[in-house]
């Protein structure tokens, strides 16, 4: 049944967010074709900006999903309904806190950023309306996600605000096309977001019958396990979200908008992948709360991982100079050492997830966030040196070297360490060998790369399509001939 679940929460994820990111790639190309530049550097900026803001939650939510675990495990209604209770006054503070930093940041961003185009009252609107839209979530439809999260019926969530998200997109692109006004467009997307959480909190009280509030104390212990939680989400931001804002201070919005280029695909890949790991921790959460033994599934997860990093990096690489290229234009290309670092960064942000889910699953959020603070300031400290000198590629460098020496290695020797009581030797045998296996594949494909021409992005399309097809095939067999976990995977996922 967890299999089953686990399946059917990836699915509800995966597929719409390969049809919202096709979306966004009509939707980018559109942005800087009818507002511009500076527009779309502008919302980009927003988005970062608020990404900091929502440090406010301090990983509430995370803490929420477990402590859910041992009750929905156990079947004790009584605590899911106390902790849920509990949940729903925090996040809604937690939403007015989010609120009034963005009305502080729209009423200075006007008097930070270095704009001509824009007018100071426009800035000012589009953050302000942006902090809305971060308190409608937190105001309405959180606790009711954490729950079925933790309950591994994410696919409720994922049915309903992946379903209209789909429909705003769409709508979103045909107005950007007829050149509708930006802030309308923002006002329509909160009015979605308000149905979507209304229907979901709906959805969950009839499926979840018992729960109501009545005579319940609200628990709210997982407010003690933030502290440590709001580290890794520090991290987290200081590791996704601060390159933005550094290129936007030290050089200019247009280096924005081409590292926002690159990054929406390296990001778009990544997050397919945090799909499948998102749909598998509520299982491993729950395992782990019945005392069951989950080695040999974290190694078949991990097998995966593997197999599944090696395509998507050595396809990445294949085509995204000349994607970019064709998608917003040649200035926007950047060279090919500089892409080859976002590849590095795709590499480490997809072979951290499984590391990750035990780790969470197991609350080593103490354990891990002294490290976890010396990734987040050598990643900030060697940004802000680097860009001086290199622009785009010393940002992504400092990322590289964080990553690449703090962040992976301390988690691993941690969780192999603490949870699975193996040597870490098995986890960088595999990292080397898929690495290896990933030059092998590039440069094959660096050979089919220079025997096809193209001059169209259909064209180009169909060209990755078969690269990545090809990929699939060649890394599937050599790994279900090397790897006896990745064959126990694929027998567990065609069950």
């Amino acid at each position: 049944m967890r299999t089953k679940k686990s399946i059917l929460n990836f699915l509800t994820d995966a597929i719409p967010f390969i049809i919202l990111g096709v979306l966004g790639f009509i939707k980018i190309r559109l942005f800087i074709d009818v507002f511009g530049v500076e527009v779309n550097s502008l919302v980009q900026l927003a988005t970062q900006v608020f990404a900091y803001l929502a440090l406010a939650e301090a990983g509430f939510g995370t803490a929420v999903i477990y402590k859910l675990y041992e009750p929905l495990a156990n079947k004790n209604k009584e605590q899911v309904k106390s902790i849920v209770k509990g949940s729903i006054a925090i996040f809604r503070k937690i939403g007015i806190i989010i609120f009034i930093g963005g009305l502080v940041v729209s009423i200075v961003t006007p008097f930070v950023i270095k704009t001509e185009e824009l007018a100071p009252i426009f800035i000012s609107i589009v953050f302000f309306l942006y902090s809305i839209q971060y308190l409608v979530d937190y105001m309405f439809g959180l606790p009711y996600h954490t729950l079925l999260q933790a309950d591994q019926n994410k696919y409720i969530v994922n049915t309903f605000r992946n379903g209209f998200k789909i429909i705003f997109r769409i709508i979103e692109v045909i107005l950007i096309t007829i050149g509708f006004n930006l802030i309308m467009i923002i006002l329509i997307d909160i009015f979605v977001a308000l149905i979507s959480n209304l229907l979901i909190i709906r959805k969950t009280k009839k499926e979840y019958s018992w729960l109501n509030f009545d005579n319940v104390e609200a628990d709210n212990s997982a407010v003690g396990i933030t502290k440590d939680v709001f580290v890794h989400k520090i991290s987290s931001i200081i590791f996704s979200k601060t390159d933005i804002l550094i290129l936007s201070i030290f050089l200019n919005l247009t280096a924005v908008t081409i590292y926002a280029a690159y990054e929406y695909i390296a990001k778009f890949l990544t997050e397919m992948m945090s799909r499948f790991f998102t749909a598998v921790s509520a299982s491993f959460g729950n395992i782990f709360a019945e005392k069951k033994n989950t080695n040999d599934t974290y190694y078949e997860m991990l097998a995966f991982s593997f197999w599944s990093t090696i395509i998507i990096c050595a396809t990445f690489q294949f085509g995204i100079n000349a994607f970019i290229s064709i998608w917003i234009g040649n200035e926007f290309v950047l060279p090919f050492i500089t892409s080859f670092l976002f590849t590095i960064i795709i590499f480490g942000r997809i072979l951290i997830k499984p590391i990750y889910v035990i780790r969470d699953a197991n609350g080593l959020f103490k354990e891990s966030k002294m490290f976890t603070i010396m990734q987040a300031v050598c990643n900030i400290v060697l940004s802000i040196i680097f860009v001086q000198f290199w622009g785009i590629f010393g940002v992504l460098l400092a990322t590289v070297i964080s990553s690449q020496l703090i962040l992976i290695p301390f988690n691993v020797k941690l969780t192999y360490k603490k949870v699975l009581d193996k040597s870490i030797f098995d986890y960088y045998k595999w990292y080397i060998i898929s690495f290896g296996l990933f030059l092998i594949l590039y440069y094959i494909n660096q050979l089919v790369l220079n025997i096809v021409s193209f001059d169209n992005i259909w064209v180009l399309i169909l060209i990755i399509s078969i690269v990545f097809v090809i990929n699939i095939i060649v890394i599937t067999i050599i790994f279900y001939i090397i790897n006896k976990d990745f064959k126990k995977f694929v027998k567990r996922f065609l069950k």
